[in-house]
C-alpha cells in the first residue's frame, strides 16, 4: 500500500517535471475549481506567480470568470467528464486581452488545462484580413481588369473592372471571365477560333507559373463594333502564393492612338523634312552640334550628308567663328529662338548665298531638340536690292524731270505721296500729311473749282485722265502743274485703288510761252517775206519780161549776116532767161514752205499734158522724143500745184541733160495711181549722174555737172515739195548711160 502511495508520488513527480518543460501553459484544477498545479509557461500567461495561484480558486483570482465561454467549456468538460477544445479571448484584470487555444482533458482530480497563446497570431490574421479587405477595396476602385487565378486556370477573384467589362461585353467574350470560370479554357476556345493572341496570351500566363519568367506582357487588340480597343495584358506571381498569379487587363487605347497619331505625325514631319524646300537642320540641345540634316540643304550647299554630321554650325560656314556660333548657341538655350535675316553662306563650289536663319527649341518625348531652318534668300536678296536701286533711280528721275506720284486706297481713304510730289509742293514730308484736302487747298484759288470738277468726273466714269493746273509753292511763286491719273480695279472689277503722276511743267509753259511768241514773230516774218517775195518777184520779173521783148526786137532787126551781134543777143537772152527761171524757183521755194496743201482731184494725163505744154519751147526739147504712159484707177487726190511744179523740174532736167551725142534721145513718163498711192517714174537717156554725187542732188544749190545752166534749187524744191505731201523720192543713174527718178505719192482721199 505504501509501495503504491510512492509510485504515485514519484509518477507525479514526473509528471510535474515534464509539464514544467513544456511552452504551454500547464494547469490543473480540482473540482472546485482550485488551483492544484501551474507551470512556468501558464504563470507568464496568467500574469501571476505560483503562489498567487496555487491554493486559489479561479473564481477568487478572476472575479467574473464564470460567465465567459471558456468557464462554459470548463464546466462542460468537468461534468460530463469529456475532452474539448476551444479558441478564445481571454480578458484580464488590468483589462488587457489575450487570445488562446485551450485544449480541456478530464482527470481524476479534477481537469487538466493545456493553454498556447495565439494573440500575435490573431493580430496577423486580423491584419491580414484587414489588409485583404483594404486590398479588394483598392482593386475595385482601379480601371484596370483584375483577376488572381490558380495554375489550373481557375478564377479565384476579380475586381469590379474586370467583372463590369465581362457583364457589358458578354460572358463569352475572349478573356473575359468571372469567379469559378477557367481562363485557360476560354483561351482554348479563342484559340480554336484562330485567335494567336490568345494561344501568346495562354503560353505567356504559364510560363510564369513554371518560373520561366518573372512575368509576362502582351499588347492585343480588342476591337468592339463600335470602337477600336487595345490593352496590355501584365501576368505577375501573387505573392507568397506560389500557384496563383495575377492578371491585369490594362485599357491602353488612348495610349495607342496617341502613340499611332505621334507616329502618323512623326511620319508627316519626316516627310516635310524630306520634301522641305527650306534647308533644315537638328542639334543636339546639349552640344550644338548637328545629328541630322534634310535633303534640301545637302542639295543646296552640295556637301554630302555625313559632312554635317557632328558639326556645330560654325564649322559650316553660318558663323564667321566658333565664338560667335557659341554666342548665338547660348541665346538660343536662353531664350529657346534665335532669328538671322541674313546669313552668308558658301557651297561646296565656292558660290555665296544669302539664307535666313531661324531656330527654336521644342520637346519631343520630353527631351529638347533644336530645329534650324535656313531659307535661301540669294535671289529675293538680289531682288530687294533691284528694287532699292529701281527706287533710287526713280527718285534721281523724278527729281531730274520734276515728276512725282501718288495713290489713294479707295478702301481705307489714306493717300500716300512720293518725295518727289514733296519737292514738287516744295515741302517737307513731315509738315503737311497726304490727303485730297491738303492737295485741294494747295491749287491756285482760280484752278481749284476745275481740278474739283476733274476729280468728281473722274470718279464717276472710272477712267484715265489727265489735268492741268497751277499751284502756290512753298516759296510763293506760281507754278504749272501736269496730272495724270487711273484706277487699279479688284477681281470684282472694282476700283480699290486711284494713282498718279504730277509733273511740275513750269518751265516747260515757259518755253511753250516763248515758243508761241516767238511763232507768232515768225508768222508775222513769214507774211511780209511772202508780201515781199511776191512784190520782188513780180517787180523782177516784169522788166525783165520787158527786156526779153526789147531783146527779140533787136533780134529780128539784125541780119542774119551779122553772126556777131547774134551771138551777143542770144547771150544777152540765155542769162535773162537764167535769171528769170531762178526767180520762178524762189517763189515755189516760198510757196511750198509756206502754202497749206490743197487736196485736188488729180488726173495725171492732164498734168503731164499742162507741164509738156509749159516746156514746149524750152530748148533742146523737140530733140527728145518724150513717151506717156498713165493708169490711174481710181480718185486720186493731191495738191496740183506742187505736183505740176515736180514735174516741171523733173521733165525739164531730162530735156536739159539730154545727151546730144545719141541720135534717138528720149523720156519715158510713167504713172500708176490707186486707191493707195501713185508711182511717177521719169526714165531718160541722158548724160547720168556719177555714183558719188547721187546723193547729193536733192541739195539746195547743188549743181551735179559743170554743164548745169540751172540754179541748183530745183532737185531741193521737189524734194521738198514730197516731204510736205509725205512722198518720197529715188534715183537710179548711170553716166553716160541715162537716169531714172521715181517719185511715191499717197493719195491723201
Amino acid at each position: 500500500m505504501e509501495n503504491n502511495a510512492n509510485e504515485i508520488l514519484e509518477c507525479e513527480s514526473q509528471l510535474h517535471n515534464s509539464f514544467d518543460n513544456m511552452l504551454e501553459g500547464v494547469q490543473i484544477v480540482d473540482s472546485n475549481w482550485r488551483y492544484k498545479y501551474v507551470n512556468d509557461a501558464l504563470t507568464k500567461q496568467s500574469k501571476l506567480t505560483k503562489e498567487e495561484l496555487l491554493g486559489y480558486t479561479m473564481l477568487e483570482k478572476y472575479p467574473g470568470i464564470e460567465s465567459t465561454e471558456m468557464f462554459k467549456a470548463l464546466q462542460q468538460c468537468m461534468t460530463k467528464r469529456v475532452s474539448n477544445y476551444i479558441e478564445t479571448e481571454f480578458k484580464f484584470h488590468d483589462n488587457s486581452t489575450s487570445w488562446f487555444n485551450v485544449s480541456i482533458k478530464p482527470i481524476p482530480e479534477g481537469l487538466l488545462i493545456l493553454t498556447i497563446e495565439v494573440t500575435n497570431q490573431k493580430n496577423a490574421e486580423a491584419q491580414f484580413q484587414e489588409s485583404e479587405i483594404f486590398s479588394s477595396a483598392i482593386l475595385s476602385s482601379l480601371n484596370s481588369h483584375i483577376a488572381v487565378i490558380g495554375s489550373n486556370g481557375g478564377v479565384l477573384m476579380v475586381n469590379k473592372a474586370w467583372d463590369d467589362f465581362a457583364k457589358e461585353n458578354g460572358e463569352a467574350r475572349n478573356n473575359r471571365v468571372s469567379i469559378g470560370s477557367n481562363y485557360f479554357d476560354v483561351c482554348k476556345k479563342s484559340i480554336l477560333r484562330g485567335d494567336l493572341y490568345a494561344e501568346a496570351a495562354m503560353e505567356g500566363i504559364k510560363s510564369v507559373f513554371n518560373k520561366e519568367n518573372v512575368n509576362f506582357e502582351l499588347e492585343y487588340p480588342c476591337h468592339s463594333p463600335d470602337e477600336k480597343r487595345w490593352f496590355i495584358l501584365k501576368v505577375t506571381p501573387f505573392e507568397g502564393e506560389a500557384q496563383k498569379v495575377v492578371i491585369a487587363h490594362l485599357d491602353v487605347t488612348q495610349h495607342k492612338m496617341a502613340e499611332m497619331s505621334n507616329k502618323a505625325n512623326e511620319t508627316k514631319y519626316r516627310r516635310l523634312f524630306e520634301s522641305a524646300k527650306d534647308g533644315i537642320l537638328i542639334l543636339n540641345a546639349d552640344t550644338g552640334k548637328i545629328e541630322d540634316v534634310n535633303p534640301f540643304l545637302v542639295h543646296i550647299l552640295g556637301f554630302p550628308f555625313n559632312y554635317f554630321i557632328g558639326k556645330e554650325l560654325w564649322e559650316i560656314g553660318l558663323f564667321k567663328d566658333k565664338e560667335a556660333s557659341k554666342t548665338a548657341f547660348l541665346e538660343l538655350q536662353e531664350n529657346k529662338y534665335i532669328r538671322y535675316d541674313d546669313l552668308p553662306l558658301k557651297t561646296k563650289e565656292g558660290k555665296h548665298l544669302n539664307v535666313e536663319f531661324v531656330s527654336n527649341v521644342y520637346l519631343v518625348n520630353e527631351q529638347k531638340v533644336i530645329q534650324c531652318n535656313i531659307r535661301d534668300i540669294t535671289e529675293r536678296v538680289a531682288a530687294e536690292e533691284s528694287i532699292r536701286k529701281s527706287e533710287r533711280r526713280l527718285i534721281e528721275a523724278q527729281e531730274i524731270s520734276h515728276t512725282g506720284n501718288w495713290e489713294m486706297d479707295l478702301i481705307t481713304n489714306v493717300s500716300v505721296w512720293s518725295d518727289g510730289f514733296y519737292n514738287i509742293l516744295g515741302l517737307k514730308r513731315q509738315s503737311i500729311p497726304p490727303s485730297i484736302e491738303a492737295f485741294l487747298d494747295l491749287i491756285y484759288f482760280e484752278d481749284r473749282a476745275n481740278v474739283k470738277k476733274g476729280i468728281q468726273e473722274t470718279l464717276n466714269t472710272l477712267t484715265t485722265s489727265t489735268i492741268n493746273f497751277r499751284f502756290i509753292h512753298n516759296d510763293g511763286s506760281l507754278k504749272f502743274v501736269y496730272s495724270e491719273c487711273q484706277f487699279e480695279f479688284d477681281n470684282k472689277n472694282i476700283p480699290v485703288r486711284l494713282y498718279g503722276i504730277v509733273q511740275d511743267i513750269t518751265e516747260q509753259k515757259k518755253v511753250e510761252e516763248r515758243l508761241e511768241h516767238q511763232n507768232n514773230e515768225l508768222k508775222k516774218i513769214n507774211s511780209e517775206l511772202d508780201k515781199f517775195v511776191y512784190s520782188t518777184s513780180h517787180d523782177l520779173r516784169a522788166p525783165l519780161t520787158s527786156v526779153l521783148g526789147l531783146i527779140d526786137i533787136i533780134d529780128e532787126n539784125i541780119l542774119p549776116t551779122d553772126i556777131e551781134q547774134k551771138e551777143l543777143i542770144g547771150m544777152m537772152k540765155q542769162s535773162i532767161s537764167k535769171l528769170d527761171n531762178f526767180i520762178v524757183d524762189i517763189i515755189s521755194y516760198s510757196r511750198n514752205s509756206r502754202m497749206e496743201i490743197e487736196k485736188d482731184i488729180i488726173n495725171f494725163e492732164e498734168l503731164i499734158n499742162e507741164s509738156r505744154q509749159t516746156l514746149e519751147y524750152m530748148e533742146g526739147d523737140s530733140q527728145c522724143k518724150i513717151n506717156v504712159d498713165v493708169i490711174q484707177i481710181g480718185k486720186f487726190i493731191s495738191d496740183r500745184t506742187r505736183l505740176l511744179t515736180n514735174l516741171n523740174n523733173l521733165i525739164s532736167n531730162a530735156i536739159k541733160y539730154q545727151d546730144k551725142s545719141k541720135p534717138n534721145s528720149y523720156i519715158n513718163i510713167t504713172v500708176h495711181s490707186n486707191d493707195w498711192n501713185a508711182i511717177i517714174t521719169i526714165e531718160d537717156n541722158g548724160i547720168g549722174i556719177a555714183d558719188d554725187k547721187q546723193e547729193r542732188v536733192f541739195e539746195m544749190f547743188y549743181r551735179a555737172t559743170k554743164l548745169s545752166k540751172g540754179s541748183g534749187l530745183g532737185m531741193y524744191i521737189v524734194k521738198e515739195t514730197l516731204d510736205k505731201l509725205n512722198g518720197t523720192i529715188t534715183v537710179k543713174s548711170k553716166l553716160n548711160i541715162g537716169t531714172t527718178f521715181t517719185v511715191t505719192l499717197p493719195n491723201l482721199i
